[in-house]
Formats: C-alpha cells, structure tokens, sequence
C-alpha cells in the first residue's frame, strides 16, 4: 500500500480539492462533518489532524483524516464530536484497514460514527446504530404528507403545541441565522444546565471542544457553513441550535431551550420551524444524528447505519477492546443497567465538579 502521511497544513490547493471530489463521487457521503473545512475547524482548535493519502498523493484514490494520541491510538478527525465518520474514497480490494495503519504508526483506531458502508472497517465492527434524518427533496408539503401517510401525528401535534406557546408568549419567529453575538453562550449554558439536570457528562465544555464550537458557529466558506438559529416567542428567546450546512445537508449539531419554558416543548417546536425553514430555503435533507430518541423516531423520513468498534493490530489490545464493548451492550441491555448507568454519571458529575470548585479556589 502507497500512503503519504502529511500534516493538515501542508496538504495543497489540489489536494483538499480531491478530497472533496472523492466524496462528491460516493453516494451518501455529504455529511458536513466529512468535509475538508469540518478537518480544517478541528486542525485550528487542536493542532493536530494527520492526513493518510492512499495512492498518489497528488491524486490519492482515498484520503482519511485523524487525529492520534501520545500512544498511537487514533481517532477520526473530530473524534466523537464528528456525528459522521469516514474516509474520502475506498481501499482497493487487495488492502486493509490494518495495512493503512501501520503505514500511519497507529496501533489502534477507534471509531463511534462511521459510515457503515465503509466496507474496509466492516471485520471491525462491534454493533451499529441508527442516525434519523429528515428527507425535505419534495419540500416541507411533501415531508408533512409524508409523516402523515406513514401514520405520524407529530406535526399536528407541534403544531397544536405551537398555538399554545403563541397565546401565553406571542407570535413564533424563527431566526435562520441569528447574528446576536450572545445566542452562542447561550446555546452552551442552556446545553450544560440539560445535561447537567439529566447527570450526564458535559463534553462541550472541555476546552478544545468548546473551542470548536465558537469555530463552526463562525464558519463561513463555501463548502462548510455553521448555522445557528434562534426561536422566538413574542419578544423571548425560547429555543436555539447549531448546525453545520454543507451543499443542501445541515447537521444537526446542538439543539437546546429555555428551562423556564419547558413546559411548552420549545425544543420539539424549535425543530419543526427549522425543518420548514430549511425547505423553504432549499435544504434537502437534515441529519439528526445518532441514536434514535422519540423525537427523532417520529420526526425522521428514514435513517442510515453508523458502525461502532475499534481496529487493534496488538492481539491483547484486541481482546480487551472487544471485551469492554461486549460489557457495555451487556449494561445497556439490563434491566438495572440503565440505572447503574445513572448513578455512575451522578458521582463523575459531583466528582467534576468538586474539582472544578477547587480549580475556582485555587485561582
């Protein structure tokens, strides 16, 4: 196998223009979180995205872009905030995943958000999940008939919730692109306090990743937009969310509402205004992202695989990574699994935070 490997920063004009002609060329593949300009975000924030080019490295047959740790294990670019993973093109039918990394010096890849048709990663595959989307080329009519047809009363219901919140609040506005330099610290406050009220782990406000955040609500090149929208009832912000839009895909990326209204479901509401929006301005399709939720199960014209797993080239390393996820569906398949779980996030939440209050301290 023919790979150069080159730092992000060095590849040339030519290069990232073949990354993106590569994904132009394979059906499915339009994910903003796959674009060259999603790596260059992640490579501003971190520093440290690597580009394997498989063939000729002026005109390489695939591209895969990572990110490795001190130990040689990789990620792909973005690690698990990529709610799409991939590789611009395919290995040819004689190479394997094993080959590319050890032309890289990686010993272990790690992926949560691959593209299940990605059939070089297939004989490392531990279990696949579902990632919802929302099919708008016929335009919103037609997804409204749709969900209907299929026997969904989502949007009737959104829209007798909708009623609701205009009689206590006023109009709905929805605001495609807001421009208020404070939404964004908004949307990360409004984001912690959920995830906090549901004990679970606050990622966005590790440092690199809310860095990447402020990157992607700032982008705006030709190939990749960051887009975040703000929901309005009467004069009150209610409901607001980052995507990434890329062609006619926008990816949902962080969707979040006001606690002090809650009780009108602005979040469910914030999507369905989003969704006829995004038609309206020609969107063909918006990524859910993985895992299927209520919402998501009810507002999603179809869904497409994303594969979990780890290729290991040590054999003990092999072992105990697939020991640890066999472990892991065990727990969620449980009856009491989930409730571990919970318990589990409850004291690494308290445990964060007596030491973000002695950090605080010390300062």
């Amino acid at each position: 196998m023919n790979v150069s490997l080159m730092p992000f920063d060095r590849l040339q004009p030519a290069q990232l223009e073949a990354w993106s002609n590569l994904l132009k060329s394979a059906p499915g593949h339009d994910s903003p979180f796959l674009r060259p300009e999603y790596a260059q975000l992640v490579q501003e924030v971190c520093g440290d995205v690597e580009v394997a080019l498989v063939g000729n490295p002026q005109a390489p047959s695939a591209l895969f872009a990572f990110q490795r740790d001190r130990r040689d294990v990789g990620w792909p670019v973005g690690k698990s905030q990529a709610d799409v993973q991939g590789m611009a093109g395919q290995l040819g039918p004689q190479e394997s995943l094993e080959e590319l990394l050890r032309s890289i010096g990686l010993t272990t890849l790690h992926f949560d958000h691959i593209l299940s048709d990605l059939e070089v990663f297939t004989p490392h595959v531990q279990y696949t999940d579902e990632a919802p989307f929302i099919d708008l080329t016929g335009g919103f009519e037609q997804y409204v008939s749709d969900r209907r047809a299929a026997g969904s009363s989502i949007i009737s219901q959104l829209e007798r919730k909708k009623r609701h919140l205009e009689r206590a609040l006023g109009p709905l506005r929805l605001v495609f692109r807001t421009e208020d330099p404070l939404d964004l610290g908004r949307l990360t406050e409004w984001k912690h306090a959920q995830l906090l009220d549901k004990h679970q782990p606050d990622v966005f406000r590790e440092p690199w990743v809310a860095r990447l955040i402020e990157g992607i609500a700032g982008c705006r090149t030709t190939g990749l937009e960051g887009v975040l929208s703000s929901l309005y009832a009467g004069d009150r912000l209610v409901a607001l969310h980052l995507g990434l839009l890329s062609g006619n895909v926008l990816a949902s990326y962080i969707p979040t509402f006001s606690a002090a209204h809650q009780k009108f479901s602005p979040g469910a509401i914030l999507h369905l205004e989003l969704v006829r929006s995004a038609a309206g301005q020609g969107i063909g399709r918006i990524d859910l992202g993985r895992g299927a939720n209520r919402l998501k199960q009810r507002l999603a014209s179809g869904a497409y695989q994303l594969a979990i797993g780890s290729a290991d080239l040590h054999p003990w390393s092999r072992l105990l990574n697939g020991g640890w996820y066999r472990a892991r569906r065990l727990v969620h398949a449980l009856p009491w699994g989930q409730r571990s779980l919970r318990i589990y996030r409850r004291l690494k939440q308290r445990a964060a935070a007596s030491q973000n209050t002695g950090s605080l301290k010390d300062r």
